[in-house]
């Protein structure tokens, strides 16, 4: 019998942001508290901050993902605003555990227990 792994419920909830938005994983832990955008008659957008190909971009959000977000914001670790490796400015991660920005790590490893409890 395969024994299951406890998974990381943040790095999870990541993932499904990852899938949903079709997000690369250095533009999914980027991501900044902030990143949901009200446009009006327009409904809400996720702003994806600079990534690989130097562009922003905003991906259309609907009710569960907005839930999904509001959820990662409820279980995220508060703490203080770290310096965003991109722009040196202070920043409020959406993806951060423990004090430290949630790393790729991490989120593989999630990925990879997912994949492993699938079988």
């Amino acid at each position: 019998m395969l024994t299951q792994r406890p998974g990381n419920e943040l790095a999870a909830a990541s993932l499904r942001l990852q899938r949903s938005c079709g997000l690369r994983i250095g533009e999914l832990l980027d991501l900044e508290l902030d990143c949901v955008h009200e446009v009006p008659d327009h409904g809400s957008w996720l702003k994806i901050p600079l990534g690989k190909l130097e562009t922003e971009r905003m991906v259309p959000l609907d009710e569960e993902i907005l839930a999904l977000i509001d959820h990662i914001i409820e279980i995220r670790c508060h703490g203080r605003p770290m310096p965003h490796p991109r722009y040196r400015r202070s920043a409020q991660f959406l993806f951060t555990h423990h004090g430290r920005r949630l790393s790729q790590r991490a989120v593989r490893d999630e990925l990879d227990r997912a994949a492993e409890a699938g079988r």
